[in-house]
């Protein structure tokens, strides 16, 4: 701009110089070498008394229209917010359990065993969980002839890659007698007197002398236990998910009958998925079968303003991005323990604390209207 107001000066004294050089209407004649002298020694004091004003117009639009492919039409604000960096998150703790979420159900019925333990070796199934009927492969059981019950007894060897051999018995006194005789390594007994039956056997034959593998059986112990875990998201952010892990432990104590059985019983429940260090390649390397949460154990749901809601199982992104939203993950765990042996009956389940941890990515996100 400075340079054009130079030359406008210039033009300006050239103008009023016009007529100067020549001498036709009685004027003295100016030579060129005078002309170029009088600019020279004037031109300063001239660009210093001369205000130029230049004037322009600047034209703002705060819109922006984007034509979709669907044809419809977007305004986008251009005042939109300036995208900075992400942030880790995490959040770990414990949380109580239900106390009253394990409930025993009672038998009804029933088929099962009563074992010699002195005639016929068996063992733990593990160190902690107690001896069952999976121990009495090849075993001789003297069953009832013409009952039902050499018929289940087929159905679980069978059903089990198990054998046994089959000794046939009158009645329960015949079948009592060659238990005690050794002859028979386990005699058969409906689960509603199998405790009678095994009471009245002779002092080194009760008890500890024997023990019960229920075959079929309608009583045990059954409970459910949830967790919700909550990542609330501010508005103009994103989540994306990058580790989750829940568990639990079931403890089963023997409070009575307790011979032959472990004192404690455990089973520990867990749910993880975790992002694998791949830089955030969520696609890439995040939804692996390890990093999903589709066991069946826990599911995912945002929940965000203006109405809307999605559900979630995979690692990476969450929906909502932007909205105000709540992201919810809830495990559940069903514990089932059968009366497997009969010594359950003697036993107390409780569900023990949670421990979870949730790790997670936030984003600032550039909301527009």
């Amino acid at each position: 701009m400075k340079s054009k107001a130079i030359l406008m000066a210039l033009a300006m004294m050239t103008t009023a110089l016009a007529g100067c050089t020549s001498g036709t209407d009685g004027v003295p004649e100016m030579d060129e070498d005078a002309l170029n002298e009088l600019i020279q020694n004037n031109l300063q004091d001239f660009i210093n008394n001369t205000t130029v004003v230049v004037n322009q117009d600047f034209h703002y639009h705060n819109n922006t229209t984007i034509d979709n492919t669907d044809n419809s039409v977007s305004n986008v604000n251009g005042s939109g917010a300036v995208v900075g960096s992400s942030s880790y998150h995490a959040t770990a703790g414990t949380s109580a359990p239900d106390p009253s979420a394990i409930a025993g159900f009672e038998n009804s019925g029933g088929f099962a065993l009563i074992v010699r333990s002195d005639a016929y070796s068996h063992g733990y199934w593990t160190s902690t969980v107690p001896i069952g009927a999976w121990d009495l492969t090849g075993a001789s059981i003297c069953v009832g002839i013409g009952g039902t019950g050499e018929q289940i007894l087929q159905d679980y060897f069978g059903g089990n890659n198990m054998d046994f051999t089959s000794i046939g018995t009158g009645d329960s006194s015949e079948a009592t007698d060659k238990l005690i005789s050794g002859e028979c390594d386990a005699i058969a007994s409906e689960g509603d007197t199998v405790y009678e039956t095994r009471s009245g056997l002779p002092g080194n034959l009760s008890h500890d002398g024997t023990w019960i593998a229920v075959v079929v059986t309608n009583s045990g112990w059954s409970g459910y236990e949830d967790l919700d875990v909550v990542i609330h998201q501010e508005p103009g952010t994103s989540t994306s998910l990058l580790g989750f892990r829940a568990q639990i432990t079931v403890t089963g104590e023997c409070v009575e009958n307790c011979a032959g059985n472990a004192s404690t019983v455990t089973q520990t429940f867990m749910e993880q998925a975790w992002i694998t260090d791949c830089d955030a390649d969520y696609y890439g390397c995040g939804y692996s079968t390890d990093h999903v949460l589709n066991s069946g154990h826990s599911v995912g749901e945002s929940v965000c303003e203006f109405g809307m809601s999605d559900h979630f199982g995979n690692i990476g992104p969450l929906f909502g991005a932007g909205m105000e939203c709540e992201h919810t993950i809830t495990t559940s765990f069903h514990y089932t323990m059968w009366n497997t042996n009969g010594e359950y009956d003697g036993y107390e389940f409780s569900w023990g604390d949670w421990s979870y941890i949730v790790y997670w990515e936030s984003a600032p996100v550039a909301m527009h209207e």
